[in-house]
C-alpha cells in the first residue's frame, strides 16, 4: 500500500517507493543473472536434506512439525517454513524454489543496502544503485544458504532484518527483529551491527575511537533498546518452547586457544573467498579491488577524503562484531555467517557507490569489473563441483532404482560406498547413508522389503 508521501507501507514499515522499485528490479536482475550462469548445472541434495525427504516420503510416518524436535526451540520460524516446504515433497519434482529463495535473498539485501545508503546520505543514479545491488547479491560465499534446500529458508531472516531497519515504530521494529532471530541466531548480532554501522561510520569521520563509541551510543540508544527487548522476548519464547519440543543447548567453549582458533576462522570466512578450499585468485581480486577503491576514496578527487582511514578501520571491527558469538561456539559453518555477510555486502555496496560518484571512469570499471569477475569465477567453481556431484548421484540412483523395481523382495542391493568419487562438499557423509537409502525406498519402492549393503571402500 502506498501513502500520500510516495512511501510503500507494510505492517508499520515505511519504505520510499523508489527504494522498493530499485530493490525489486535488483532482485529480479540478480535472479536472472544467477539463472543464466547456473543454467548448465544441476544441484544435489545434501546430508540433512535426506532426513526431511525420508520423513516426508515415509508412508508409515505422519510427519508432523514435532518431528523437528528441539530445533523448533532454536529456530521456530525457520522450522515451520522448512517443515511446510518439505511436507509438500516439491523438491522431488522441481528445483524452482531455488530461484524463488534466491530472489528473496537478492531483494532483501537490496532493501538493506538502500537503507544503508540512506542512513549514510549516499546519492547515486538509479542505474548505479540497481547495478551495485545486483553485484553484491552474487557473493559466492553464501553457497550454503543459497544452494542447499535445507538452508534456503534462512534467507527469510534477511527479509525480516530489512523490514526491521525500515520500520519507524520501535514496537514494529522489534517484532521484525524478533522474527529474524527466530529464523537463526546468525541474525542476532548482525542486526545490531547493521543498525550501528551508519552511526559509527558517520561519527568516525570526525572523531576518535572513544568519542565515536560515545556518539554512536547516544545516537542509537533507542534502537539498541529495541534490539535488546526483541532478544529478551526471543529467549523467553525459547523458554516456553523448550518443555514442549526440548531445550536447545549450545556447546560453548571459553578456552583462549579456542578463541584464537575461532577468530582465525571468522577472519577467513569474512574476507577469504572459499568453498571448502580457498580460491586465492578470487580472494585477491575482490580484496584488491576494495583496497584500491578505499585508497582512492581516502585521497579524494580534490584532496578532500571521501572515506577517511579511521572510517575504513571500523569496517572489519563491525564485521567481526556481527558474528562475534561464534568465538565461543564450536562451529563455523558458512550459514552461520549469513547475517554477517549482509553487513559485509552493505559496506562493499557503499564503498562502490562512493567510488561510482567520485572516481574516474577507468578506476570504476576496473574495481567493479574485478569484483564481478571474482564472484562469477568462484560461482563457476561451485557450480562445477555441485554439477559433477549431482550427476554422479543421479547415475547411481538410476541404477539403484532399476534394481529396486526389478528385484524380488526381500532383496539386498550391493551399493558399495555411496559417497565414493564425490568431490569435496557436504553431500553424503556416512551418518546419512541409512536415511538416504530409506528415502529412495519410500519414494521408488514403497512397502517393499529392500536392504542396501554398503561399505567404506
Amino acid at each position: 500500500m502506498q501513502n500520500s508521501l510516495g512511501q510503500n507501507t507494510f505492517m508499520g514499515v515505511f519504505v520510499p517507493e523508489n527504494a522498493v522499485s530499485r530493490a525489486m528490479l535488483a532482485g529480479l536482475l540478480a535472479t536472472l543473472v544467477f539463472a543464466a550462469i547456473s543454467a548448465w548445472a544441476k544441484f544435489p541434495f545434501m546430508a540433512d536434506d535426506f532426513i526431511f525427504l525420508r520423513n516426508a516420503a515415509d508412508p508409515g510416518n505422519p510427519y508432523t512439525l514435532g518431528d523437528l524436535g528441539k530445533f523448533i526451540t532454536r529456530a521456530p520460524v525457520y522450522s515451520v517454513v522448512t517443515y511446510a516446504v518439505f511436507k509438500t515433497r516439491i523438491w522431488e519434482h522441481t528445483w524452482a524454489l531455488l530461484y524463488v529463495f534466491f530472489f528473496v535473498h537478492a531483494f532483501s539485501l537490496a532493501l538493506i543496502v538502500e537503507w544503508f545508503w540512506r542512513e549514510l546520505g549516499a546519492g547515486g543514479s538509479r542505474v548505479s544503485r540497481v547495478g551495485l545491488a545486483v553485484l553484491v547479491a552474487l557473493l559466492p560465499s553464501n553457497h550454503e544458504v543459497l544452494y542447499w534446500p535445507l538452508c534456503m529458508p534462512y534467507v527469510l531472516g534477511s527479509t525480516f532484518v530489512a523490514l526491521g531497519l525500515w520500520a519507524r515504530a520501535p514496537f514494529v521494529r522489534g517484532l521484525w527483529f524478533l522474527a529474524s532471530f527466530a529464523v537463526l541466531e546468525t541474525f542476532v548480532l548482525a542486526t545490531l551491527a547493521l543498525v550501528l554501522a551508519p552511526a559509527v561510520l558517520l561519527s568516525a569521520r570526525a572523531a576518535g575511537p572513544l568519542e565515536t563509541v560515545t556518539r554512536t551510543v547516544r545516537a542509537s540508544w533507542p534502537v539498541i533498546a529495541t534490539w535488546a527487548a526483541a532478544l529478551a522476548v526471543f529467549f523467553a519464547l525459547r523458554k516456553l518452547l523448550a518443555p514442549v519440543y526440548g531445550a536447545w543447548v549450545y556447546e560453548l567453549t571459553l578456552e583462549p586457544s579456542h578463541f584464537l582458533r575461532q577468530s582465525t576462522q571468522i577472519f577467513e570466512m569474512l574476507f577469504v573467498t572459499h568453498f571448502y578450499r580457498i580460491n586465492w585468485v578470487s580472494t585477491f581480486l575482490e580484496l584488491g579491488a576494495v583496497a584500491l577503491a578505499l585508497r582512492w576514496l581516502a585521497r579524494g578527487r580534490d584532496g578532500e577524503p571521501v572515506v577517511r582511514p579511521r572510517q575504513a578501520a571500523w569496517m572489519p571491527i563491525l564485521l567481526f562484531a556481527s558474528v562475534a558469538n561464534l568465538v565461543i561456539l564450536s562451529y563455523y559453518a558458512p550459514r552461520a555467517f549469513y547475517g554477517g555477510y549482509l553487513l559485509r555486502q552493505a559496506l562493499v555496496a557503499w564503498i562502490l557507490l562512493l567510488l561510482w560518484q567520485t572516481g574516474p571512469a577507468r578506476l570504476r570499471r576496473s574495481v567493479i569489473g574485478a569484483i564481478a569477475v571474482a564472484y562469477l569465477a568462484h560461482s563457476f567453481v561451485i557450480f562445477a563441483n555441485k554439477n559433477k556431484n549431482a550427476r554422479q548421484m543421479s547415475e547411481r540412483e538410476t541404477r539403484w532404482i532399476e534394481q529396486m523395481k526389478t528385484c524380488e523382495a526381500p532383496c539386498v542391493i550391493e551399493a558399495g560406498n555411496p559417497a565414493a568419487g564425490l568431490k569435496y562438499d557436504w553431500i553424503l557423509p556416512e551418518m546419512f547413508w541409512d536415511v538416504y537409502f530409506e528415502w529412495l525406498i519410500h519414494r521408488h519402492a514403497p512397502g517393499k522389503a529392500i536392504q542396501f549393503k554398503t561399505s567404506r571402500e
